[in-house]
């Protein structure tokens, strides 16, 4: 079964199509370089961890622009305000996408969620 929050493109982890779903979906999220040679596209479970990662700095450096951007951008003359609502948003995103490759994760590693009655 897929738990709540589940991305919509992976297969439920018990359906034979989980694993390579789940790959695809993994380098559509990843911001890093796809090579059909590295360690990252021969191991699903090694990709998620490096996904992991990547989204924990993106993460990261959202959270930076957004400490820095009313000061730098009114140095500059522009109005912040756009610019950290947009960052908000970006935030939120990357929040999800976490939560996700979470799960994905642990799917991976044979974890199963049950229905809850």
């Amino acid at each position: 079964m897929r738990p709540p929050g589940w991305p919509a493109p992976v297969a439920d982890p018990d359906d034979a199509e989980f694993p390579e779903t789940a790959t695809r979906w993994l380098w559509d999220v990843a911001s890093i370089p796809r090579s059909t040679t590295s360690v990252w596209a021969r191991h699903p479970r090694a990709l998620a961890f490096r996904v992991s990662c990547d989204l924990d700095a993106r993460v990261e450096g959202a959270r930076l622009a957004y400490a820095r951007a009313r000061a730098t951008l009114t140095a500059v003359g522009l109005d912040p305000e756009e610019a950290l609502a947009a960052l908000e948003g970006e935030a939120a995103e990357l929040q999800r996408l976490q939560r996700e490759v979470a799960m994905v994760a642990d799917a991976l590693g044979g974890r199963r969620w049950q229905a809850r009655l």
